[in-house]
């Protein structure tokens, strides 16, 4: 399943990222989607500009839930680990 999100951030090239940004984006598109990840990240990251993409990253942390948006602990959580691999390098 991997490999169609590896694709949308841009393997095999990895649009010069480095390793580290790699894996966080395509981290982020696989648990957000290649249409959102293209649609909010994208773009910036393929400009170099990570910290207007990490702030990006960090406003997927919703989902709804009895008809009610909420924001949830857990996609917070995760965003925040993603953002932290893209602008830090640090996997945990």
């Amino acid at each position: 399943d991997v490999a169609r999100f590896e694709e949308a951030v841009g393997w095999p090239t990895g649009a010069g990222l480095s390793p580290y940004r790699f894996d966080a984006l395509v981290s982020f598109a696989f648990n957000v989607g290649e249409g959102a990840y293209k649609l909010s990240v994208k773009s910036l990251a393929d400009q170099g500009n990570y910290t207007a993409a990490a702030v990006k990253m960090r406003l997927y942390n919703k989902a709804t839930l009895n008809g009610v948006k909420q924001v949830l602990p857990v996609l917070e959580a995760r965003r925040r680990r993603e953002t932290k691999l893209l602008l830090l390098g640090v996997y945990k």
